[in-house]
Order: structure tokens, then C-alpha cells, then sequence
């Protein structure tokens, strides 16, 4: 009897085991991974709705044409609202015709050429970015060209020692 229970414990535990291992090997890993781990299919048609609805019509017409890059990568926490705020841009650019947008979640939009298209950089939620040196460069020299960036929510995560030139 004793030999049969320890067997039977024996195998749960390999069993619990191997379960957990396959569990974590099935966690996502990379950024697009994550990302569709997170965000899933919103925002649904019903989100959508309640967005337009509060989104302003055309008041005038913009004196000059203007163009933003939305950003929403993330190293740290992925914030599941992210979708809604890049809906949320792309509808506000649509109805009211202030602006053009872009969607990016890649670093390599972080170019000196690439940014030298648009007015501003919108963070979406944006959390612990990771650009490479020449991609920081790109968009500090952004910012000292005099255009702009707006960080929505988490955004401020990302800056921290910038400036001082530490990763």
C-alpha cells in the first residue's frame, strides 16, 4: 500500500511538473506575442461607437496640414487601453481633419529621416521603451527641432535618465 501511494504522489508531482513547464513555455515572449495577448480583439464595434461619439466634427480647416506617429510598444506592463487610444487617434485625426496618423510599434520608425515626416510623437502607454542609442538620438533631436511629443497615461516610464545618456 505504501509503495502505490508513493507512486501515485510520485506521478501527480511529475504530472503537476510537466503541466506548470508546459504552461510557461506557452506564455508569450515577444513583443507581437504580448501584444495580441493583451489587446485581443478590442475595442469591439461597441467601444468604437462610444469613442466616435465623443470625437468633435471638422470645426475648420487646418491652416497647415499636419502629421503625428503614434507609438504604443512596451518592455514593461502592457496597458490593455492601448487599442483604445490608438482608435482613438487614427478616429479624432479622421473626423476632425487637424492631423494625419501613424501607427508604429517598431523601433525603427525612430530614425532621423523616418521622424523628420511628422509634427509629433504620441506615446501611447508606452512603458521601459528601449531604443537603441542612434534610435534615442533620433527622437531627442526631434524634440530639440522644436516639434512635439505627448505621452498619454504610462508614457512618462520611459525618459528616465535620457538626458544623462544612460540606458
Amino acid at each position: 500500500m505504501r509503495k502505490a501511494a508513493f507512486t501515485a504522489i510520485l506521478t501527480l508531482t511529475l504530472v503537476c511538473f510537466v503541466t506548470a513547464q508546459n504552461q510557461e513555455e506557452k506564455k508569450p515572449q515577444t513583443w507581437p506575442e504580448k501584444a495580441a495577448e493583451r489587446f485581443k480583439d478590442n475595442p469591439t464595434a461597441e467601444h468604437r461607437a462610444t469613442i466616435d461619439a465623443g470625437i468633435p466634427s471638422r470645426t475648420a480647416d487646418p491652416a497647415k496640414a499636419r502629421k503625428v506617429l503614434v507609438f504604443y510598444r512596451c518592455e514593461g506592463f502592457i496597458h490593455t487601453s492601448i487599442p483604445f487610444g490608438n482608435y482613438a487617434m487614427e478616429a479624432l485625426a479622421r473626423e476632425t481633419g487637424a492631423f494625419t496618423v501613424d501607427l508604429a510599434d517598431e523601433y525603427d520608425v525612430f530614425t532621423k529621416e523616418n521622424l523628420a515626416q511628422y509634427d509629433g510623437i504620441i506615446f501611447n502607454n508606452t512603458t521601459h521603451l528601449k531604443p537603441s542609442g542612434p534610435q534615442r538620438a533620433a527622437i531627442l533631436d526631434f524634440v530639440n527641432s522644436g516639434k512635439g511629443i505627448i505621452g498619454l497615461h504610462a508614457a512618462a516610464d520611459n525618459f528616465n535618465g535620457w538626458m544623462k545618456g544612460s540606458p
